[in-house]
């Protein structure tokens, strides 16, 4: 983008967003997430599932920055002073790009194994389809079959739309700045995309549910169930 055509209000605005997304500060932003998820938190998988994309995100850029070896467009267009360093993908978008859209997945988009609501279900936990037969040594704990599926959290579009406006501010600086071309964010983007589908695969494979082959287990006499 030209000198001309930039806006000094909205290029100090860019610049202050592009210092902070920067890959380093997003591994900042990331850790400390991180940290504080795991001290307030009582189960680690989570804070782990967005440590291990931020991991893979920053080894994408690397690796795919010298496989590639693509040059950056003019120093003349780079309002912040010349980087010689490789163009294709933009660190700042993928890293970005990977932070928020595994943080709204892992906190809004996340399946959870649910108990059936033993009221209501108290005609399947009398059928053998409902209930799984318990065993003479349970010392009275029946099984129950659990489901996963999402549980709708308030709020979560406003979150993934939150999630893109982010994403697109943080591509358009780097355009805007001259240092990127439009494949450059636009490829970061699909590689985030990549690591998303990874941490996704990742978490189904291994659920944080406690579960025992796909149930879990309920004392006898709790509300809702019934003597067999």
């Amino acid at each position: 983008m030209a000198q001309e055509h930039r806006d000094p209000l909205v290029t100090s605005v860019l610049v202050v967003i592009t210092t902070v997304t920067a890959p380093t500060g997003m591994i900042l932003i990331s850790l400390a997430t991180v940290l504080v998820w795991l001290w307030r938190s009582t189960h680690w998988w989570r804070p782990v599932l967005l440590a291990g994309s931020m991991l893979l995100a920053v080894t994408g850029i690397v690796g795919v920055k010298w496989i590639v070896e693509r040059r950056r467009p003019p120093i003349a267009d780079m309002l912040l002073g010349a980087d010689h360093s490789f163009s294709f993908p933009s660190g700042h978008t993928l890293a970005t790009t990977t932070f928020v859209l595994v943080l709204v997945y892992l906190l809004y988009f996340r399946p959870r194994a649910v108990t059936p609501r033993f009221a209501a279900d108290d005609a399947a936990l009398r059928s053998p389809a409902g209930a799984v037969p318990t065993s003479p040594g349970d010392h009275g704990v029946r099984q129950v079959a659990a489901t996963t599926r999402p549980e709708p959290r308030r709020g979560r579009w406003w979150a993934l739309l939150g999630a893109v406006t982010v994403i697109a501010v943080v591509a358009f600086s780097r355009l805007y700045l001259g240092y990127h071309w439009l494949t450059d964010v636009t490829g970061a983007f699909l590689l985030a995309l990549a690591v998303l589908g990874v941490v996704i695969g990742v978490d189904a494979w291994r659920p944080t549910a406690p579960r025992h082959r796909g149930c879990v287990a309920v004392p006898r006499g709790a509300p809702g169930t019934t003597e067999r």
